[in-house]
């Protein structure tokens, strides 16, 4: 040993890898590994020792000398004791459970590989104990990746499952440290063979994984997988006698607080309550100094039958979900029984849903959501709609593959363009687009906090309703509707521009526009062409009151066709001029319409 020594102190002064002693014997056999024939306690300052044996510490401290190095060869593993560094390194591969590391210490390289074996993880079904020691076991590990300095933290195969956390009324911190948590300027980089399985539970709260207040976040890659068919859907009475029977919480992934997290190729599936969340933290957004988020993306993530919503979005300014896949969110007919699993509302593809005030300023708002784009996704088969945008301000929705539609409730600046809507069944009896509205008395006068909103370049084909545009200062246009009932429905709706829709419909009861008792305020339709069997424009009872009875509506340059040869019908509004259009197989019909105008219009057969 004394020979060993001298040699290694010698050939420390040669800075060359190939001249690292190795300390140890190499195994004849290479899968059997031998014990270590020496210790750590000689080590000198600035050796590089090459571990390629088993070395037990014997539960020993051993305090390391100034820029120690320790490498890893042919499966070498330090076990059984406490290392404490001084300004050295260690290669990833020798970290296990079974070897606590304090001092000042890096990783020798940025990336660490996880390895289940090394970390007393058990995979497949197991018990809450052991699902729990398998959360604790790799928090454990990501913590001390960090603490070294490690970057990227990368998994392969591993199918295991982790307790999140029951019979724990906690506040949102607590339920991030209950669930595997990860730190700022950190990636988690899985494989399609990397499972993360939520452990059957009773509890209606908890998160898979968490980013909660953190900078410089990835997540790319990996499954992971709720207990939607295994939970136990009981209600729980919470900590202050709330019913907490919908067990609508639990999430798998969730974004708190946080900046510049990037989520990326996951797939999401069958989490109890949503799948993915854009989360507020603890503070109330009208509180200075809240942290909220601000650039998130979610990016080609696959995000399937969450019992709630896929995807919901409740607070933070430049929120991107891009190219992902959107499906299943709600009810899943096949899994039908009284189990819980039929899903708990609002059972929507994307949910934009912050918890905020009605004042315009939103100077009392809890949650804000703002500049959401979502651009290039499908959505298939969520049950109540793709995308409920319920109160966003400024969310772009562009580029999208959609069966069911995109609605707008309380929306400020809303953008749907150049999105693809095929119906399915539902869409037989429903609407692909719905702009928003909601009227509130400020200092005593009805104002309408919705606006702004622009339906531009879509497609639309087989739903009952194309376009339902609803409050103030719109645009729609450059659209194509190919629709069951009504290419484009208006109601409650002041400044519009409708401008180049086209609207067609072989179904016997189908009209190009409909406004029927309602407000219009204001609304000039350009260049639409309109082709239905019945009315191609049937307006009445709208506008018959203050402050709506000056208003207007003009129509300039359009087409209209109606197949079964029916009247453009106007009854019992005022201010209506249509000039300058094409008439084909059908003619103006005014009944009781004050200062109607029919200027320089065109009758064809």
């Amino acid at each position: 040993m004394k020979k060993a020594l001298l040699i290694l102190s010698i050939l420390m002064f040669i800075a060359c890898d190939k001249d690292e002693l190795k300390i140890g014997e190499t195994p004849t056999d290479e899968n059997v590994l031998s014990d270590c024939t020496f210790t750590l306690t000689n080590v000198k300052p600035n050796d590089n020792i090459i571990i390629n044996c088993l070395l037990d510490l014997k539960g020993e401290i051993i305090n390391l000398p100034s820029n120690v190095t320790l490498k890893h060869e042919g499966g070498g593993k330090i076990f059984n004791g406490n290392l404490v560094f001084n300004k050295g390194k260690i290669d990833g591969e020798l970290l296990n459970i079974d070897l606590k590391i304090d001092g000042d210490v890096e990783l020798s390289k940025k990336e660490f590989f996880f390895t289940p074996e090394k970390w007393d993880i058990t995979e497949g079904k197991t018990s809450v104990e052991i699902a729990l020691n398998n959360k604790e076991n790799l928090q454990k590990s990501i913590d001390l990746v960090n603490k070294m300095k490690g970057t990227t933290f990368s998994i392969d195969k591993m199918d295991a499952f982790f307790e999140i956390g029951r019979d724990q009324w906690v506040d949102p911190l607590g339920y991030d440290q209950l669930a595997i948590h990860l730190p700022s300027n950190f990636h988690l980089k899985m494989t399609e063979n990397t499972f993360l399985r939520v452990q059957p539970s009773y509890w209606p709260r908890g998160i898979l994984l968490s980013v909660y207040i953190k900078d410089e976040v990835n997540i790319t890659g990996g499954n992971l997988i709720g207990d939607r068919f295994e939970h136990d859907y009981t209600d729980i009475i919470d900590e202050v006698g709330i019913s907490r029977g919908t067990h609508e919480w639990p999430t798998l992934i969730n974004v708190a607080g946080s900046k510049d997290v990037i989520v990326k190729n996951v797939n999401m599936k069958n989490s109890t309550g949503d799948g993915f969340a854009f989360n507020a933290s603890a503070g109330f957004r009208f509180l200075p100094g809240n942290e909220f988020n601000k650039n998130i993306s979610l990016i080609g993530c696959t995000i399937d039958a969450s019992r709630r919503n896929n995807i919901s979005v409740l607070d933070g300014e430049d929120l991107f979900i891009t190219n992902c896949t959107i499906i299943n969110a709600g009810e899943i007919k096949e899994k039908e029984d009284s189990n819980g699993w039929l899903g708990t509302n609002p059972k929507v593809g994307i949910d934009i849903e912050p918890f905020r005030s009605r004042a315009p300023d939103l100077s009392d708002a809890f949650e804000i959501v703002e500049n959401t784009q979502i651009k290039g996704c499908t959505f298939k088969n969520n049950q109540v709609a793709s995308i409920i945008e319920y109160s966003g301000n400024n969310t772009t929705m562009e580029g999208n593959t959609s069966d069911f539609g995109f609605f707008a409730s309380f929306s400020i600046g809303s953008k749907f363009i150049n999105n693809t809507f095929i119906g399915n069944e539902k869409a037989k009896t429903s609407v692909a687009i719905t702009t928003g509205d909601l009227v509130v008395e400020i200092n005593g006068v009805d104002t309408q906090l919705s606006k702004g909103n622009v339906v531009r370049g879509n497609t639309v084909k087989g739903f009952n309703v194309g376009i339902e545009a609803r409050g103030d200062d719109g645009i729609v246009e450059d659209n194509n509707l190919d629709i069951l009932l009504y290419g484009i429905q208006v109601k409650k709706a002041s400044g519009y521009t409708f401008k180049n829709n086209i609207s067609t419909s072989m179904h016997p009861n189908s009209y190009g526009l409909s406004i029927a008792n309602t407000f219009a305020e204001n609304l000039t339709f350009i260049n639409e062409n309109y082709t239905n069997p019945r009315h191609p424009v049937q307006v009445f009872n709208v506008n018959n009151e203050a402050p709506y009875s000056s208003s207007s509506i003009v129509f300039d340059n359009c087409t209209f066709k109606s197949i079964q040869g029916l009247d453009m019908l106007f009854k019992n509004i005022p201010n209506v001029t249509v000039k300058d259009s094409q008439l084909i197989n059908t003619k103006i019909q005014a009944i009781d319409c004050l200062n109607f105008q029919d200027v320089n219009n065109t009758i064809l057969p």
